[in-house]
């Protein structure tokens, strides 16, 4: 990252959208600020599979002065928004910077790890994430890398000092400095840093470089040492920057977006499936109750019921875009047994795993259940016969009681 410097002015909404339509960069930078939400408002940053997309592209400033920088202030702000988002349900960093300035940086990157609390968080390097690109990549829970051209790290800090004192001389034009204040001058670009303004210099590049380093740190689990080792170079290619620890997978943007969106509807799944309805005697039942409730033996004061907010349940889960859940639901409903519906979803049992364990078990209840009603071998008396037919009277009562509970 460099040190601060000065901005001109700010090129704000339509206008740079404009701006970067005309110079044909609109693919990495607002486009998807035409994405409108329910309300009719613009959103900033694209939605995919419920995944909100953020855009970390160019130089990163505090302040923007030209077309291809982007603003800390302006990622903040729309990580903020997606936070908020009622159809977000995860948060993927697309970072395809250089770097930056450190005015702003860190208190961009604490903000977007603040995020990461409260909403999963995930980062691609689309292809690189160097110096300040790589500070708000840390703050997703994975990095990905592409795994030939993308690059990872320049953890480090410079700053530069650029003295025009002989090329004024030559050009005959002197420049005399009044200030009060020991310190007010110093790294002016008149003159060459004094011993003391060398040292402040050096000290405030130490210290923004110590912040640095024990962010990547504790976001990356890696001791200092080990990041004080790995220096400012950049991490090219999968070998390098997953060798290094500074990227967990090697993969695309599309891969990156596939697999959070994936994860994160799995996480969705898990989370929106709770039964409270039933009471611990009942789920004790129901777990030990019917596979399929018109082939095996159940008792018959058990209690195998849908959860009253299973309809409910599935609404939600329709609502949120969660077609998996949707049809484990209705495949545990159909099969008779929708109390394994939760068990299914919390383990992240796929919809055609679902169907296979359930016609597997069908028909092993069957099996069980054409060996149960074999009748007895010759020479048995009378009173064991009226005692197996009150036997299969009693498990028929309590399958019809099953099947209705069920339903």
């Amino acid at each position: 990252m460099q040190t601060p410097k000065s901005s001109a002015g700010r090129l704000r909404g339509a206008y740079l959208i404009e701006l970067r339509e005309r110079f044909g960069r609109l693919s990495l930078c607002d486009a998807e600020m035409v994405t409108e939400s329910s309300g009719g408002q613009r959103k900033p940053y694209q939605v995919a599979g419920g995944i909100a997309i953020i855009n970390i592209s160019g130089v990163l400033v505090n302040e923007a002065s030209w077309w291809d920088e982007t603003e800390y202030g302006d990622i903040q702000q729309e990580v903020a928004m997606a936070v908020a988002d009622d159809q977000v349900h995860g948060i993927l960093l697309r970072v395809n910077s250089p770097g930056g300035e450190t005015s702003g940086a860190f208190e961009a990157a604490h903000s977007l790890i603040a995020a990461g609390k409260q909403k999963p968080v995930w980062s691609v390097a689309d292809p690189i994430a160097y110096s300040g690109g790589y500070l708000m990549a840390i703050a997703g829970e994975k990095i990905y890398v592409p795994p030939i051209t993308g690059g990872v790290g320049s953890i480090g800090v410079r700053a530069e000092h650029w003295n025009f004192q002989k090329a004024l001389e030559k050009a005959g034009i002197e420049v005399e400095q009044f200030s009060a204040g020991e310190g007010k001058t110093a790294g002016n670009p008149y003159e060459p840093l004094t011993k003391a303004a060398r040292a402040q210099l050096q000290g405030e590049i130490d210290r923004l470089y110590a912040e640095f380093v024990g962010m990547v740190a504790d976001s990356r689990k890696m001791t200092a040492e080990k990041i004080h080792s790995l220096g400012a170079w950049l991490y090219d290619g999968k070998e390098r920057a997953l060798g290094s620890g500074l990227a967990d997978r090697a993969g695309s943007f599309e891969d990156a977006l596939a697999e959070m969106a994936a994860h994160v509807q799995q996480s969705s799944m898990q989370i929106l499936f709770t039964a409270p309805a039933a009471s611990a005697a009942a789920q004790s039942t129901a777990k030990e109750a019917v596979i399929m409730p018109e082939v095996q033996e159940v008792k018959a004061d058990a209690v195998v019921a849908a959860p009253p907010d299973l309809d409910r349940t599935r609404a939600e889960a329709m609502a949120a875009g969660l077609s998996a859940a949707v049809e484990v639901i209705d495949l545990c409903m159909i099969a008779g047994c929708p109390n394994r519906a939760g068990d299914f979803i919390k383990a992240g049992t796929s919809a055609s795993d679902v169907r296979a364990a359930l016609l597997t078990e069908k028909a092993r209840a069957h099996e069980q259940e054409i060996s149960s009603t074999i009748t007895p071998e010759a020479g048995g008396d009378a009173e064991d016969e009226k005692k197996l037919e009150a036997k299969m009277a009693e498990r028929k009562a309590a399958q019809i009681a099953a099947r209705k509970g069920g339903r």
